[in-house]
């Protein structure tokens, strides 16, 4: 089972589940723009966006304190 959660404006409940060292500039973090970070993936298939983002996100939450 898993969970999606919903982030409004307010990037804090964001930050307190993803440190903002994972997250894109765009989301308040300081992870490098979604542009470079989509670059740096091989993956260009429209499709592969959504495994981009959690692999991205769980490799974060792996190495979070």
């Amino acid at each position: 089972m898993f969970q999606i959660q919903i982030h409004g404006d307010d990037w804090t409940s964001l930050h307190e589940q993803i440190p903002k060292e994972c997250l894109p500039n765009e989301y308040g973090g300081n992870g490098g723009s979604l542009a470079e970070l989509w670059s740096e993936s091989k993956e260009n298939d429209k499709h592969e966006i959504v495994k981009f983002f959690w692999r991205f996100i769980s490799m974060c939450k792996a190495n979070a304190p």
